[in-house]
């Protein structure tokens, strides 16, 4: 059956969004495609809309199907061509606090190879620092799509509260919210490094009728138990300043406190 998606996981990267997915994909009546990011709208790939409806045609009809491609929502061109193209489609944006999510998103850039300068030489020479201007990107959004169409949950209460957020989630896409996955509770995605960047690569270029042996490469070659090193109380402090203003713009546009975000003079 040809068919677009009712809903997709539109963003923030690096807040959540991977865990939301694996778990939305164990209910029975919600069809994830695969692989989680397409890309499609932010134009990763060159081919048409017959080629994007292929990677739902496994949904049955009685299914709500959907997508995560974190990046459509500060994306502003893919949000026009989500209008453009699926004008009724439901948005799923989950946030986290801006200054983890930067830095965050920062030390994934550094394992997979796209930056290895300093965080501070990073934010200065990207546009990293745009991507968690969430009330920008949900107004931009909310002008092309229903207000009704848009739901904004938090990694906090993916972490804290996840059989809340998984029932508000469900609730709004109209599958039964008293499902429990397996997965509930537990965190995926978590920051790994690789012991070979060339090997990693490698692995990765390998073509999907591969993916069993993708798999092997990807976990003999990671180190799971590491974690990053904390971010410095001044850049900290840096941050927290520079997103005060856009995050009282996003409790102004929900219309209700934020989490305990990082706050100048709070520290962590």
């Amino acid at each position: 059956m040809s068919r677009l998606p009712d809903f997709l996981i539109a963003g923030a990267p690096r807040s959540g969004s991977t865990t939301l997915y694996r778990m939305l994909d164990e209910h029975p009546s919600i069809f994830m495609a695969k692989p989680k990011e397409i890309g499609f709208f932010s134009g990763w790939h060159d081919e048409d809309v017959d080629w994007y409806k292929a990677h739902f045609a496994g949904a049955r009809a009685d299914q709500k199907a959907g997508e995560a491609t974190p990046w459509y929502m500060h994306d502003h061109d893919a949000v026009d061509e989500i209008n453009s193209i699926v004008p009724g489609v439901r948005f799923i944006v989950i946030l986290r606090d801006p200054v983890d999510r930067t830095y965050s998103h920062y030390w994934m850039e550094r394992i997979r190879g796209r930056a290895d300068g300093t965080f501070e030489e990073y934010i200065a020479s990207s546009d990293v620092l745009a991507i968690s201007l969430y009330a920008d990107h949900l107004s931009y959004i909310a002008e092309r799509l229903p207000r009704d169409q848009i739901l904004v949950v938090f990694n906090e209460d993916l972490e804290q509260n996840p059989s809340g957020l998984y029932s508000e989630v469900c609730s709004f896409l109209g599958v039964d919210s008293s499902y429990a996955p397996l997965l509930l509770g537990k965190t995926v995605n978590r920051y790994v490094e690789f012991r070979s960047m060339r090997v990693r690569s490698w692995a990765k270029a390998l073509p999907s009728s591969m993916a069993f042996a993708r798999r092997i490469l990807d976990r003999a070659n990671t180190r799971t138990k590491v974690a990053y090193p904390p971010m410095s109380d001044a850049m900290r402090e840096h941050l927290a300043s520079f997103y005060e203003g856009p995050n009282a713009s996003l409790a102004e546009w929900l219309g209700r406190d934020l989490p305990e975000w990082t706050q100048p003079g709070r520290g962590a």
